[in-house]
């Protein structure tokens, strides 16, 4: 088959709601699971070469940390919405004041482990766990920045300005 008709066969089967290849998609993803594992594989692969030749994951040199110039807006988009749909899991405002502005919101231990927890779970992957229902969200909760400080300062385990609707450590336990 030469290029032409190649892509014109991917473009037709993606028009159609199918993977590029022909197969039946999985639920919420553009690939098939056989194209998926294929390219899992050779990602891996992939990643590992580019990885041990300081370059990007798509190839180019990189910059300044991990990524090039042409991959730097996707990744920084990517942990944007990740972040968005985190937040919007837990609630969308701060349940001590009920401060909504995305920018002031962060995720706050319930059970103030969240030392611990980072060493093995770091502030970006938890926001991944969030997102694909790996951790309980009961042990989460959002707070504005404010009343997160606050929260840790009184040394209570709660915000302690005076028309805070916060329940202490939210859980019973």
């Amino acid at each position: 088959m030469c290029k032409e008709a190649s892509k014109r066969f991917r473009e037709k089967n993606i028009a159609e709601g199918r993977c590029r290849c022909g197969g039946v998609r999985v639920e919420d993803l553009k690939s098939c699971q056989d194209c998926l594992d294929s390219n899992r594989k050779m990602s891996s692969k992939t990643y590992k070469q580019r990885k041990a030749r300081g370059l990007c994951t798509c190839g180019r040199p990189k910059e300044e940390g991990k990524s090039c110039l042409h991959c730097l807006p996707r990744t920084y988009q990517w942990r944007v919405d990740r972040r968005k749909k985190a937040v919007a899991l837990l609630g969308t405002e701060c349940v001590c004041c009920g401060e909504t502005f995305l920018g002031f919101l962060e995720v706050d231990h319930v059970h103030n482990d969240g030392a611990e927890e980072r060493k093995e779970l770091p502030t970006a992957k938890l926001y991944n766990a969030i997102c694909k229902g790996k951790v309980a969200l009961s042990r989460y909760q959002l707070l504005c920045s404010n009343c997160n400080g606050r929260k840790f300062r009184s040394g209570l385990g709660i915000c302690d300005h005076p028309d805070h609707k916060m329940i202490r450590l939210r859980t019973s336990g």
